[in-house]
């Protein structure tokens, strides 16, 4: 079965503009290290994305490269990989991006 034929739209009610998309900001340096991976933006700032889940959703946008993931594919990657229901997935989109965006570690790309 084909990832589209399996495909869902989910509900990313609150502050969230349907269709959002977004993608690693420019100039990070990444690094993977016993399970872990480290991100280092321009200005020196380090984070460390330790659970499985952000591991994931960070190796989805870098993948995307510049066109960037909607926060609806995003959520379907969770949903397939994971098995959770779709309101566990819609929450951790939404709590991980809004985080990445506030430590500027993603961007939102111009509709």
């Amino acid at each position: 079965m084909s990832e589209d034929s399996t495909r869902e739209d989910h509900d990313l009610s609150g502050d969230h503009e349907p269709g959002r998309r977004v993608r690693g900001a420019e100039g990070l340096i990444e690094r993977n290290v016993g399970g872990q991976t480290f991100v280092l933006t321009p200005d020196s700032q380090l984070h460390i994305l330790e659970n499985d889940t952000a591991r994931h959703l960070w190796t989805r946008l870098q993948e995307a490269g510049e066109q960037g993931l909607s926060e609806e594919e995003l959520v379907d990657s969770l949903i397939q990989k994971f098995e959770v229901e779709p309101e566990t997935a819609i929450a951790d989109v939404s709590v991980y991006l809004d985080h990445l965006l506030k430590v500027d570690v993603v961007e939102i790309l111009s509709p």
